[in-house]
């Protein structure tokens, strides 16, 4: 495989060479079977008992094992190899395909919810989904995946994860490219991570003391906010992920979202992000979650409907989807475009740079760490994988219109990638517009009805979505890989390694918590929560496409006409430009386009604790000074997630153990 760690020459775009590591070594190599088949059982049970991953917490306790260890054998980690220990435990311990593509379809298959929805012939939704989905209900109901039955729906689902993991990757070297090497974004939640490598591993005094120091408060605030995953439980009302403030809130401004998100490390987040970015994302959630959906309670003839005083955030936030979603894809569209055509530049350098072949990098000087993939394997990799995946779908699904899905599965991973990249750089939060996939099945249901006469078959809702929208965590991590000078041909070939054994441990351990109990079942009382709700849901959204079906007592059409509104997309676009082109002429008050809109998809109470940690971030630099914060603020936000991170882990080890001393196979 070629090198990608493609460092740029200092006369081309400025950017200075450093001398890169090896990551993956014999010693970091292991860490991926630590992951795969000591973290995982954990993380499993923890997401089957309290539905919280583990993945980031027992990425430290890797961390930790592993430095110490290497400072036994008195040859210390270096911090690529740190990184590598980090992100690939993490990754193996959080391969859960299994769980969401075979458990969730085998629990449809035989769930009370899909038998009590029927189609016009009275056959149950259960029955519709085909055998490339789920088996028959007969061998669900063994809990096991050792039948032939089981054969198609895993061999779908696991090319269905190739193909994507291909595009995700060809985008994400081009996002590298691009968003790290030519517009240099920041990506904030880079350098907590980098950070925490170079500390554990470096040692030094002036860093250990306040890195300790945040870990012990980590480890304080972890221990008060998730003691109920020590139980084995979730605590009705426990405030995780926040603490709701509607029930106030609604007595005032109707309809408005308030809390605050009590996971220590989004208020730490406030340290990291620049305070313009920040103030961008809450004007972003006041406009849309408080200001707006007051409007909406009142006017909106779906949202008006549904609300009801005090209803709490998570509520909330799933009916305000009905009223804002055209105006969330209009304003992402805008904050990822506007840069790009105004600056055209930086496009046509991202894609020169790639276009170097490794011939003309070594006829300039350049060294071996310089050479890259070249442009056009990318896109033959990006467009061939999302090809193969349309292909996949057309043959599950002969009735749907190639001329509907190909197009825009390449255009929607493509400029959705796109926009999910920036997203992350700036702000350091994902975007990924919800219901698109439900928006495009029932719209083309309607067209192909109108020219034949009948709809699409219900199958389409249980076939593999051809989109790819994963490339923004693997720029995130090509940054990390800079900040601690790991190669990242090195952390791709972990990556890969860490993905292809975590998927066969979950496969073996997903077996395993199946065969105790079933899933759901009050053994995991979390699974028996949010299961019924996935498939009510999924039954909702199938009730669209069918003839004289209705989602409550509002009618599919009526949804649709609401939801995907095409005017609202472009006065969200153009009000967008408009604040673009302000903040051009008056520089003082810029905002930052794609933190406005992320604000607008993103749950306010994280921004509000987004918005605390700036405060404090501010009074901190007041009070020790700018140079202090600068030099130690990484130090502390990495030090809070090392404590929050051990205790989560210990908890849920403790937790996972405990309960399988008390559940008996079935």
């Amino acid at each position: 495989m070629s090198d990608i760690a493609t460092v740029q020459a200092p006369a081309a775009t400025g950017y200075t060479p450093t001398a890169l590591e090896e990551g993956l070594t014999p010693r970091t190599f292991w860490v991926i079977f630590y992951g795969a088949f000591i973290l995982m059982p954990a993380n499993i049970y923890l997401l089957l008992v309290a539905g919280t991953s583990l993945s980031g917490a027992v990425a430290y306790v890797a961390l930790i094992l592993w430095v110490e260890m290497a400072r036994l054998g008195r040859k210390p980690l270096t911090a690529a190899e740190a990184f590598i220990v980090y992100s690939i435990s993490g990754m193996a311990a959080g391969q859960l395909l299994f769980y969401n593509y075979a458990v969730h379809p085998a629990y449809f298959r035989v769930s009370e919810i899909a038998h009590t929805f029927k189609d016009a012939n009275g056959v149950p939704f259960a029955d519709l989904a085909p055998s490339w989905w789920a088996p028959p209900a007969e061998v669900a109901i063994q809990r096991t995946f050792l039948h032939s039955a089981w054969v198609a729906p895993i061999a779908v689902s696991m090319a269905v994860w190739v193909f994507h993991i291909v595009a995700d990757l060809s985008l994400g070297i081009i996002g590298r490219e691009m968003f790290i090497k030519v517009e240099k974004l920041d990506f904030p939640f880079a350098r907590p991570t980098a950070t925490a490598c170079k500390t554990l591993t470096e040692n030094k005094e002036e860093t250990r003391r306040p890195f300790s120091i945040a870990a012990v408060i980590g480890s304080i605030w972890g221990a008060i906010v998730y003691f109920p995953v020590l139980l084995g439980s979730k605590i009705v009302d426990w405030p995780i992920p926040w603490a709701d403030f509607n029930t106030v809130a609604h007595q005032f401004v109707p309809g408005a979202v308030v809390g605050v998100a009590t996971d220590i490390m989004t208020f730490a987040g406030g340290l990291v992000l620049r305070l313009r970015v920040i103030v961008s994302m809450l004007l972003g959630g006041i406009a849309i979650q408080i200001v707006g959906n007051a409007w909406a309670a009142q006017y909106h003839p779906i949202f008006s409907e549904r609300f009801a005083e005090g209803m709490s955030i998570r509520t909330t936030l799933m009916q305000q989807l009905f009223v804002w979603m055209s105006v969330f894809i209009g304003g992402m569209l805008a904050a990822a475009l506007l840069p790009i055509i105004t600056q055209p530049r930086m496009l046509f350098q991202t894609f020169a740079n790639l276009g170097k072949s490794s011939r003309a990098l070594q006829q300039s000087g350049a060294s071996e760490s310089e050479r890259t993939v070249p442009i056009k394997w990318l896109l033959f990799l990006f467009f061939g994988s999302i090809i193969f995946a349309v292909l996949l779908f057309r043959i599950l699904i002969p009735d749907f219109p190639w001329y509907f899905i190909a197009p825009f599965a390449i255009l929607w991973s493509f400029v959705f990638s796109m926009i999910d990249i920036r997203a992350k750089g700036d702000t350091g939060f994902r975007v990924d517009p919800p219901y698109v996939r439900e928006g495009l099945i029932i719209g083309t249901n309607s067209v192909v009805k109108a020219e034949t006469g009948q709809g699409l078959s219900p199958g389409v809702w249980y076939a593999p979505w051809p989109i790819s929208l994963g490339s923004a965590q693997w720029v995130e991590d090509f940054k990390t890989c800079e900040l601690t000078n790991c190669r990242p041909r090195s952390y791709v070939k972990a990556a890969i390694l860490g993905m292809l054994v975590g998927m066969a441990a979950n496969l073996f351990f997903m077996s395993v918590f199946w065969s105790v109990a079933p899933i759901p079942s009050s053994t995991y009382p979390y699974a028996a929560t949010i299961l019924p709700v996935w498939s009510t849901q999924l039954c909702f959204w199938m009730s669209t496409t069918i003839e004289g079906a209705r989602f409550g007592d509002t009618s599919g059409a009526e949804i649709i006409s609401q939801v995907f509104r095409f005017d609202w997309m472009v006065y969200s676009f153009l009000i967008f430009t408009a604040i673009f082109a302000l903040g051009k002429w008056f520089k003082k008050y810029e905002l930052s386009l794609i933190a406005l809109a992320v604000g607008m998809a993103v749950p306010l109470p994280f921004t509000i604790s987004l918005f605390m940690g700036g405060l404090v971030a501010h009074g901190i630099k007041r009070w020790k000074g700018e140079e202090w914060f600068e030099s130690h603020r990484y130090v502390i936000v990495a030090g809070l997630g090392m404590g929050m991170g051990v205790v989560l882990g210990m908890f849920a080890s403790i937790a996972a153990l405990t309960n399988s001393l008390v559940s008996l196979p079935y």
